[in-house]
Order: C-alpha cells, then structure tokens, then sequence
C-alpha cells in the first residue's frame, strides 16, 4: 500500500475539519457492476417476486418526491444495465490516484455475471487495496475461486439466507434443487484450496437476512457455517424500503421474541467455533432501537467524505440511502465530480443536518444504515459529547464506538 493510500483516512478527516473541502478521494468506493441476476433471493430490493415495483434508486427518488414513478420499461432496460469497462478501468484509476484505498465490487444483481469482474478485481488489488465482493456464490466456481486466492483478494461477502437445502429452496424463488449442494461445494473449495496454498484470503462471510420465511432457521445456518469454515457471519434484519410487497416478509412480535430466544443458543454455538458474529449489535437493532432520525438531531452526517457508489448507468452517489446522483463518470471524470459543486454542497447540507433538523434533499436519513460509521466519527471529534450523543439517540453499539 503506497503513501497516498495510507493518507486517505486522514485527508478525509482534514477535509471534515475544514467544512467543504476534500483534500483527497473517498476512503472507500463501491463499483455497483451490473443490475442483471441469476437467481430471485425473496429479500432482494430489485428481483424479490414480493416486490411491487423494483426499488432502484430512481423509483425510490420519484417515491420520496411524491412524482410519477417510471414505468416498466424503464425497468426492464435498467434491470439489463452493465457498466461499461472501459470507463471501469479508467474509474478505478482515478480513485486509486485520489488514494482510496478500499473498493467494494458489487451490484443491483449478481457482480460475478459481470464479464470482466476478474480483471478490474485484479486491477485494484496490484495497487495494494483492500478488496471485497458481494455475492449470491452461485458463480463461484473453480476457475474464479483459484482466481481470487492467487490474487489474494480479501473478503467474499456471501448473502445466503439458509443453512438447509429446503430453507435455501424457500428464500430463493426458482432457485433448481441442486443449486445449495453446488453453493455448498465452491464454500468448501475455497476452504480446501486456501488450507493447501496457507492462505488466508479471501476470508468468508457468510450474511443471513431475518424474515418471515426463514426466522426459525438460523442455527441451522450457524451450523452450515462452522461445516463450510466461514471466518465470519452477518445477520440483518429485513429492509422493506417502504414496498409494500417486501413488507409481507416482516415478522410478528411472536416471531420476533422467538428469534430472540433463538440467538442465545445460536451465539453459544458461534463461540464454541470461533466464529465472528455480529449477534450483539444485531439485536440492538433488532429489538427496534435503531433511531437515525433522533441521531442526527444531535450528531452530523460525515459521509460525503468517506465513500463513494458508482451504478452500472455511470451514476454517483454517496451512500446507498441517497437517490439524487451527484454526477456521472461516463459524462465527467470523476476527479471533477469528486471535487464539483454538487459533492460539495452535499458535504456542507450533510454537516449541518443536526443543526437544520432537516433531512437531505434525495436521501433517506431516517433509516440510515452507516450510522455506525458516523457516530465513530463524531466520537473521534467530540469523544465526551459523542457519548452522550449515543445515549440521547437511544442508538447502541457494541462495535466500540
């Protein structure tokens, strides 16, 4: 890792100091790759058969201001949208000499039926970055996963929902009966494979998001886990950004206690396998403390300065809460949109939201999922106010912030 990416944390936070001026690129940027997908996990925000309308960031801009949603085909176009790599590469360079020194490589579908997932992967790793993908793991196959170890990507991010094969049946509609023995075989390759060459990357996450249709499954899951050498799992609660179809999936207050009940024997389970988990803090959130909008009446937003999102259609956001694009890098470089006018009144609306008690123009901040990461911040600035922040909020962690 060069200099330039040791200093991105730092300039991010000078550039907090002064107000509006960022004095480096984003700590981290998430390349979104494709909208297309493979499989129909129940959860999804985009291809959930509960869905009524794919919440793609324009319907969700439209929705929150109150205007005509577009109509289907616009979704069926937007829904085959890659990004286009020529613009990828150019993307990634520009971040990398701005000194962002994470890239998270995702999508609205599956990132590995992204044609050239492998190369831009590559691209970003022989520039010494932390990397981490987010996937289904239905592609991982042998050739992509010898790949990925030679390369000595870092993290695999695996959204499964299930630890049987009838669960994994039930949370991925369509999904063929031999698709949880195929996910189960490539997790144990990359295992087996790792063990052989004394590695350690790329470590395993396996995600588990809680909903109707799977909420008495989760030891089931944490014992798929320990089977499949996981070095870590996830748990989240189900997000039904405000669809009424998604909405079917959340539980009732006897399930929801049930699930309590459950996580007791489940984290004694985790420990005994070493497994990291994120079971504290998942219940925090879960037993409905999470309050971003009484957050931030007390504390700023800080992300305009830590992270970037950049969509199959060439669009910038900074978070995956806010809707209204800053820019286009097949339009821009994104040098010019990074350092333009709309980035820098985002970052000033953005520090004066606890102030105006107004949320941002486009952006959901009501039910923000970076909260975490601003609170850290805020502590790092105001370590005797921030806890008094925490407690106001009626927000908790256990992540030490």
């Amino acid at each position: 890792m060069n200099l330039l990416n040791r200093l991105s944390l730092p300039r991010a936070m000078l550039g907090i100091l002064h107000g509006s001026k960022a004095f480096g690129g984003p700590f981290r940027v998430s390349l979104s790759l494709t909208n297309r997908c493979n499989i129909r996990c129940i959860h999804c925000y985009y291809y959930s058969p509960y869905l009524e309308y794919p919440t793609f960031n324009k319907q969700r801009l439209a929705k929150q201001m109150m205007q005509k949603l577009p109509d289907d085909d616009y979704f069926k176009s937007y829904q085959k949208t890659d990004a286009d790599i020529d613009r990828m590469r150019g993307f990634i360079d520009e971040a990398l000499k701005l000194g962002t020194m994470r890239f998270q490589f995702t999508g609205n579908g599956e990132v590995f039926l992204y044609e050239n997932i492998l190369e831009l992967m590559g691209r970003a790793k022989n520039a010494g970055s932390h990397c981490l993908a987010f996937t289904n793991g239905t592609l991982l196959v042998p050739d992509t996963i010898d790949e990925l170890i030679k390369m000595r990507f870092d993290e695999l991010r695996i959204s499964i929902l299930a630890g049987t094969k009838e669960m994994y049946l039930r949370t991925h509609s369509g999904t063929g009966e031999n698709a949880f023995s195929k996910l189960k075989n490539s997790l144990l390759y990359i295992s087996e494979k790792k063990a052989e060459f004394k590695e350690n990357k790329p470590r395993l996450t396996l995600v588990y998001v809680v909903m109707k249709e799977n909420y008495d499954g989760i030891l089931d899951f944490a014992k798929f886990a320990a089977f499949v050498n996981a070095d870590r799992v996830i748990f989240n609660p189900i997000d039904e950004v405000g669809d009424v179809g998604l909405a079917n999936l959340l539980l009732s207050e006897e399930q929801i206690d049930y699930v309590r009940k459950q996580f007791v024997k489940v984290r004694q389970y985790l420990e005994t396998k070493n497994i990291v988990n994120n079971i504290n803090f998942f219940l925090r959130v879960f037993s409905g403390q999470l309050d971003t909008k009484s957050l931030y009446s007390i504390i700023p937003c800080y992300y305009g300065w830590l992270s970037t999102i950049v969509e199959p259609d060439g669009n910038v956001y900074p978070c995956c809460r806010c809707y209204k694009p800053l820019g286009n890098i097949y339009e821009s470089s994104f040098r010019d949109i990074w350092h333009g006018n709309l980035y820098t009144q985002f970052r000033k609306n953005a520090l004066k939201i606890n102030k105006t008690k107004a949320t941002i123009s486009g952006c959901d901040c009501n039910s923000c999922n970076h909260y975490n990461v601003n609170i850290r911040v805020y502590n790092f600035f105001h370590p005797i106010k921030g806890r008094e922040a925490l407690h106001k909020s009626e927000i908790h962690s256990v992540t030490g912030v």
